[in-house]
């Protein structure tokens, strides 16, 4: 039978199909994954339809099919890992490809959950200002690249193990669900951190400087700034740096920044044996510049896994090029910011909103990674962590150094700097009925760091932002009406602030050495209207031409506390000539009310294979919010209706009572092997008795079952399988035991 003519036009993409694909310049990405999507399911039609694969097919050219879409959706998914899980292919049609086509099957995705250990490690540019997160699922010897969809909330850091669900091919995953996690890893943020600075070099380099000099900037204790003496101070007393150093250490090679992961094992490797790598929780790597590192640091944020002589231990590993660490100051500015990291820090960005400190609630502004310029955690700077960071370390707590605002009053804030001084931060909360908070705290120039930040800092308070939509990193915002450097964004002594979208209004009464002043008020509570949230899931499906679909859809309304209920209609988004519905068509929902629904689709009998975009519309008086799937499209393939056929072998024709047997079942169709199936071993013995064993085909379509005969004389076995309500036995075996 040919393979539907060959469904047309297959056979020519397949043997003019270059290696390198399509132009994604040209097309996109995703346009590009579609498009072969189309050719793809039809060659999964093609394969159904011949019952393996057709007999005037290019096996080459369909595995460079395979191969190119996969390179793409790999970088679909670093791109956009939500559009990834739209177009992915169901698990029905990749497992078939893989089956089909063993030589192409990493290229072609997976679905389905997978639990490990849960690393995420970030390099910083701060030549470029650019910041690079990459987060890996390491399970064992294997490693997954994690690329998370935007709406998923992704698992705490110094998590020891999480189980996430998404797609998976090269080593790479598109996750669209994180479904559990387990207890943290024993790294204490808090008391003496345990720590090995590890000076590594490459075959050929000279020493940058001496471990003394190392000793005193990273664990020094004299009363001058290191990391130990910056930890001291900003924690208040409640978290230091002490520990070793060791080296200059000659690794066996010179490693590039890009192949940061074999560098620090390469250099924990050479410090094992010297040392007791279980000892320490925080690890600093040093090494040259090998002339091609933008990076000037790498750290893992929180801790990992590491393995040495003495078994496996936990601990934060940086790495940092030691050409930036030449000077004390900058030793400490860039150990600081990834140990920082290391402890479980993100970074301190700025939020621009243009002319205006604060835009409306649910507008993002522009967010500059390395923004704030008065933390270790931005931009080259010596100046504290944060209030909302120390409260994240566990070295300020609310009711004590924090207070929370949501009433009127006048409250005074101590200087951040100072130890167990009280109230040193505000966390007032936006207006009413929201999750927005402002983190108002006081810096003086005084103590070992902050004295060489801008002075305009000193006569205000800094303000941070919160909304939810950080990422765990911080925003300060510029009160001083738009200075361009970010040096000066105090809201400074004598002003007011009066949020214009809100009912809060912040003056700063005073400022002096040893306390800021500010009043809180609120005014009339007023509605603050917000995008409301649309989700469909899930986020793929797969269907024959003519049949449906059904997925879910929640709509939450976001409207702060004080707005009145909303009503909302909820509208199909369908490719044209498509049938659907959205259930509930209308809802009114009270601000911060949700409804789930569903969504039914209804493909035409008409539609071409390909991968299309569904949705649902949620609109009220003014404003309207989308969200979409992806379905995926074949056409009808007859049922295979050639029988299931049972082999049935054993290792040795000619046993005694001594010998072990192994009796293995193939089940095929068609010639091809069939996994999954369940089938029975009968072993009738000479008495007349018989035994039954149940056994089910693996990958290969295979199942076997070892055992002893203990009595002599002659046995019948056979295998059998239920197909399609029939009985299907193997021919019988009758084998003789002496």
């Amino acid at each position: 039978m040919k393979a539907r003519a060959l469904v047309p036009g297959l056979v020519a993409i397949l043997l003019t199909l270059a290696p390198a694909g399509f132009s994604q310049e040209e097309v996109g990405r995703s346009a590009a994954v579609r498009q072969m999507n189309a050719d793809v399911l039809q060659l999964h039609e093609s394969i159904l339809a011949e019952r393996g694969l057709p007999r005037d097919f290019d096996r080459r050219a369909a595995a460079n099919l395979l191969r190119q879409r996969g390179q793409d959706l790999v970088e679909l998914m670093r791109q956009d890992p939500g559009e990834a899980l739209k177009v992915a292919l169901s698990g029905e049609v990749s497992g078939t490809l893989r089956r089909t086509f063993p030589e192409a099957a990493p290229w072609v995705e997976q679905s389905g959950e997978w639990t490990g250990e849960y690393e995420a490690v970030v390099m910083d540019d701060f030549d470029t200002q650019t910041s690079q997160t990459e987060v890996r699922l390491k399970s064992g010897a294997e490693e997954t690249m994690l690329h998370f969809a935007g709406d998923v909330e992704q698992p705490p850091q110094c998590t020891q193990e999480v189980t996430v669900e998404g797609i998976r091919l090269v080593g790479e995953m598109a996750v669209r669900a994180v479904t559990g996690t387990s207890s943290a890893l024993a790294c204490t943020t808090t008391g003496p951190q345990q720590t090995l600075v590890i000076l590594a070099k490459f075959p050929g380099y000279a020493d940058k400087f001496t471990a003394d000099y190392a000793r005193n900037v990273f664990l020094g204790n004299s009363g001058a700034r290191s990391l130990n003496t910056y930890w001291q101070e900003v924690s208040g007393g409640k978290t230091s740096a002490t520990g070793t150093v060791v080296g200059w250490l000659t690794l066996d090679k010179v490693y590039s920044c890009t192949d940061y992961v074999n560098m620090r094992l390469a250099a924990l490797k050479a410090a094992d044996g010297l040392v007791d790598l279980t000892q320490f929780t925080r690890i600093l790597i040093l090494f040259p510049n090998p002339g091609s590192c933008s990076f000037g640091g790498i750290s893992t944020v929180g801790c990992t896994s590491i393995s040495s002589s003495r078994g496996t231990s936990y601990a934060s590993l940086s790495q940092l090029v030691a050409d930036y660490t030449t000077t004390v100051d900058r030793a400490v500015q860039l150990s600081s910011h990834e140990a920082g990291h290391g402890l479980g820090l993100r970074h301190a960005a700025s939020r621009d909103f243009g002319t205006l400190p604060l835009g409306a609630l649910g507008v993002t502004g522009t967010i500059s990674t390395y923004g704030d310029n008065f933390n270790t955690m931005g931009y080259w700077n010596l100046g504290h962590y944060s209030g909302y960071q120390k409260q994240a370390l566990g070295w300020w707590s609310s009711g004590s150094q924090i207070q929370t605002v949501q009433s009127n009053g006048t409250y005074t804030i101590a200087p951040a700097e100072l130890s167990s001084a009280g109230v040193q931060a505000l966390k007032v909360q936006r207006g009413t009925g929201n999750n927005a908070w402002l983190w108002l705290e006081f810096r003086q120039k005084t103590g070992l760091f902050d004295t060489a930040l801008p002075s305009q800092v000193f006569s205000g308070v800094l303000v941070h932002y919160d909304d939810g939509t950080a990422g765990g990193m911080t925003h300060l915002l510029d009160y001083s009406s738009g200075s361009a450097n970010w040096n000066g964004p105090a809201l400074v002594a004598g002003s007011t602030w009066t949020d214009p979208y809100t009912n809060l209004s912040i003056n700063v009464l005073s400022v002096s050495s040893s306390a800021a002043t500010v009043n809180v008020s609120y005014g009339t509570a007023t509605c603050s209207p917000l995008t409301p949230t649309l989700t469909v899931a899930p986020s793929s499906a797969s269907v024959t031409a003519g049949q449906g679909a059904t997925y879910s859809v929640t709509l939450k309304n976001n409207d702060s506390a004080s707005c009145t209920a909303n009503s909302f209609s909820l509208q199909t988004v369908l490719p044209a000539g498509w049938t659907g519905s959205v259930t509930p068509a209308s809802a009114s929902l009270a601000p911060g009310q949700t409804v789930t629904g569903s969504l039914s689709v209804t493909t035409p009998s008409t539609a071409s294979t390909g991968t299309y975009t569904v949705g649902a519309k949620a609109a009220d008086t003014t404003r309207t919010q989308t969200a979409t799937a992806g379905i995926s499209v074949s056409q009808p393939v007859a049922k295979v209706t050639s029988p299931l056929s049972l082999g049935l072998t054993v290792n040795n024709m000619a046993p005694t009572t001594r010998t072990k047997l192994t009796f293995t079942i193939s089940a095929t169709r068609s010639g091809t092997a069939q996994s999954g199936v369940p089938v029975t071993l009968t072993i009738r013995y000479p008495t007349g008795s018989q035994s039954t064993y149940k056994l089910t085909t693996g990958s290969t379509g295979t199942a076997a079952l070892s055992t002893f005969l203990r009595t002599k004389g002659t046995y019948s076995i056979v295998a059998s399988a239920s197909d399609s309500g029939t009985t299907v036995s193997s021919p019988t075996l009758f084998l003789t035991v002496k």
